[in-house]
């Protein structure tokens, strides 16, 4: 029988990522094709011109075709913005017949923690368990065959804008590309990077992208908070160009040669051998270019801290903070974010990869590397609403439960 092969698509604020491949018995993912190009009418993680966005869709679509000649059996693709919101829930059921719980009972204990009022505009992403209780008998990771009276289960539960699900999706469709779920890109980063001891402690994921900063935190293999701060990469880019008084296209690119906080803070000492970046730098007063880029990422890390804090999480996470997207290629911000937030803080790239030092090294590919992993994942399954075990377990059959999404 052929390999099946998954396709993640992470459409990002300054960059569309694609990710093709499978994972192994070994848990190691096979990489067999990863392509980068740039964004267009994405804002904040959100897609704010359709036909943009779906263009630079194509654009991968065509470079991934030239690159790699085996067609995926299912894509999945992540979805991000502040549209998304969070929270925590609980439901509790009756074991029906004999009291042997059955995975009927855990999708009506999961469903009965999703009773929420949500505003017509909006639909439940995902629905995730925390911990099951049967009876009097609390922590359990999987009741399934256990006997008891009552099944409790302690959910996150997290809530899309139907509007931003539906432009996704749009863009994908005129893009000519199937699109079998959405999942949130935290989630996905964290799948692609974290590994089981991490969680299982207590650990946040921090994904800084260009336009947002996503939060995933876990607790004993459970998710008990995630959110989304509307601040990343360009943030600094667009904080270069003000202070020194030149492009952004100029900015962006000061900001990825230099990659370093420690050349920061010596830019006025720099010999640029690109030509365009020294004659757009020629009248820029670069000594504070180091103040102007720690006082952004001081910022996106104390509100991290606050976000922990007004969540009441900060001292469940002894495993620290774990960084990654395309921000964390700046050579030492995991010390500069153990400095500002007091957590012991390390920089990501997707973990277990094979094949692929190119995207083993760069941290903007963890959203799309997970998105390849969890549509392999059976535990990844358990965490959605509606799942469905009752049908063939091929792979796009299982991806397609995997995030059943929200376009009725």
């Amino acid at each position: 029988m052929a390999q099946q092969i998954a396709l993640g698509v992470d459409i990002g604020t300054s960059h569309t990522k694609l990710v093709a491949g499978y994972v192994d018995s070994s848990d190691t993912l096979n990489v067999i094709a990863h392509v980068s190009g740039p964004s267009e009418g994405v804002k904040k993680g959100s897609i704010a011109n359709l036909e943009a966005a779906s263009e630079c869709v194509s654009v991968v679509l065509d470079e991934f075709k030239r690159q790699c000649e085996v067609r995926p059996d299912i894509c999945l693709s992540s979805i991000d913005g502040t549209s998304i919101k969070s929270t925590n829930g609980s439901g509790s059921v009756a074991i029906e017949g004999s009291g042997l719980v059955s995975e009927t009972d855990v999708r009506r204990a999961i469903d009965a923690s999703a009773a929420l009022t949500l505003k017509s505009s909006d639909a439940v992403l995902h629905l995730i368990p925390r911990a099951f209780t049967l009876d009097d008998y609390s922590g359990i990771e999987s009741p399934l065959g256990m006997i008891g009276s009552r099944l409790s289960v302690d959910t996150h539960i997290m809530i899309v804008s139907q509007a931003a699900a539906s432009s996704r999706v749009r863009a994908f469709d005129r893009a000519r590309l199937r699109v079998a779920g959405l999942v949130a890109h935290g989630i996905a980063s964290a799948e692609g990077v974290l590994g089981n001891d991490e969680r299982d402690l207590g650990v946040c994921l921090v994904d800084i992208g260009a336009g947002t900063t996503n939060l995933v935190v876990y607790k004993g293999s459970g998710i008990v908070h995630s959110s989304t701060i509307a601040l990343g990469g360009a943030n600094i880019t667009n904080d270069l160009a003000i202070g020194l008084g030149i492009h952004f296209s100029a900015a962006e690119k000061l900001k990825i040669t230099l990659s370093d906080l420690s050349r920061f803070d010596n830019a006025d000492q720099e010999m640029f051998a690109d030509i365009d970046l020294a004659r757009s730098l020629s009248d820029a007063d670069l000594s504070h270019v180091g103040d102007i880029v720690k006082a952004r990422l001081s910022e996106i890390f104390e509100l991290i801290v606050s976000d922990l804090r007004d969540a009441g999480v900060h001292r469940h996470i002894p495993a620290g903070l774990v960084i990654t997207g395309g921000t964390a290629n700046i050579v030492g911000l995991a010390q500069f974010a153990s400095e500002v937030t007091g957590y012991r803080c390390t920089c990501a790239t997707p973990r277990r990869v094979l094949r692929s030092v190119n995207v083993s090294a760069k941290p903007e590919y963890s959203s799309a590397a997970g998105l390849v992993r969890i549509a392999f994942s059976d535990k990844a399954l358990s965490t959605v609403r509606e799942i469905d075990t009752t049908q063939p377990r091929g792979l796009a059959r299982r991806a397609r439960s995997v995030v059943r999404r929200l376009l009725s």
